[in-house]
């Protein structure tokens, strides 16, 4: 299915009607809703499913908790806020299996600075944790996914392709504790999408389902086409190290794997020091006219995963 078919359903099931309060709602990170003088409310939410989003045998449930408010957190860091409130819902097959998930949530809320404020519980065989975080953004509007102009350039946090590596690994017998943990314990970028947020970034989204899924979104979400170039995306050690191992593409790893989480954004090219300057930054492409399509050195982009 088209990248934007989750979101084409969605709207045609509840549409975009948005109100004085409401800013922004169905079609970014986070909806937005207005909070008082100049700073804007962010809320989002994220369900993650046993044996789809993670694996009991590899960190139990405690990994799961963790990585539930990652994720979620992640959709705030998109936005260039910061996260305040957590509430979470989850369904677990017993008591102990719920002490482990409640332990990985307390743990992943205290490493992002942010309150679990209220949820619900159920028994269930199969793991579900769901949660809708809130957070801010003050001083300033957030950034949207829709902000991308011909010209601006293309960048991305981090390295890419980890968390796939890590699911490959589990997948294929690899026993290597580093490379599996990129996949049950991603890393939410929050002060790197504050600091891209405060220099001035057009448009921003995190990467869950594969660059080329949100290469994708921004593209559609501004009316604008993208020209990336291979060399320059920073594929990741472990990406690398376990597609040689499997005979595979590392670089399908950075495009099509999804949860590892880091920013992608676009700029004007008169801040790249700026940007630059931040550390952990690597320029991969530009923004071009739409009907110059999306495209990989000339080549179009694989698409990454999609839920629908």
């Amino acid at each position: 299915m088209d990248p934007t078919g989750e979101l084409r359903f969605i709207e045609e099931m509840i549409g975009k009607k948005l109100n004085g309060d409401l800013l922004v709602g169905v079609g970014d990170d986070c909806a937005v809703i207005a909070w008082g003088a100049n700073r804007f409310m962010l809320v989002s939410t994220d369900i993650l499913i046993e044996n789809v989003h993670f694996l009991r045998e590899y960190g139990g449930f405690r990994a799961a908790g963790e990585k539930a408010v990652a994720v979620n957190v992640s959709d705030i860091a998109a936005m260039g806020g910061r996260p305040l409130f957590l509430f979470v819902s989850g369904s677990v097959p017993d008591e102990d299996s719920l002490r482990e998930l409640a332990h990985g949530l307390r743990s992943g809320a205290e490493r992002y600075g942010c309150i679990i404020a209220g949820g619900d519980t159920s028994r269930s065989d199969t793991g579900v944790v769901n949660i809708t975080v809130i957070g801010e953004t003050r001083g300033y509007f957030p950034v949207l996914r829709s902000g991308a102009e011909v010209g601006d350039l293309i960048g991305v946090t981090g390295e890419l392709g980890k968390s796939h590596a890590g699911l490959r690994a589990i997948q294929s017998g690899v026993t290597d504790e580093g490379i599996i943990r990129s996949y049950t314990l991603p890393v939410a970028r929050v002060d790197m999408g504050v600091k891209l947020a405060e220099v001035g970034v057009k448009s921003m989204i995190d990467i869950s389902d594969g660059l080329g899924s949100e290469i994708r979104h921004i593209c559609y979400a501004g009316g604008v086409g993208a020209a990336m170039y291979r060399d320059r995306i920073p594929i990741s050690q472990e990406a690398k190290r376990v597609a040689d191992m499997l005979n595979e593409d590392p670089l399908l790893y950075a495009l099509s794997g999804g949860e590892d989480y880091e920013l992608l954004f676009t700029f004007p090219p008169d801040i790249e020091d700026k940007i630059t300057s931040i550390g952990d930054i690597t320029v991969i492409g530009e923004i071009v006219d739409k009907d110059k399509g999306i495209t990989m050195d000339g080549e179009s982009v694989p698409q990454g995963f999609t839920h629908m």
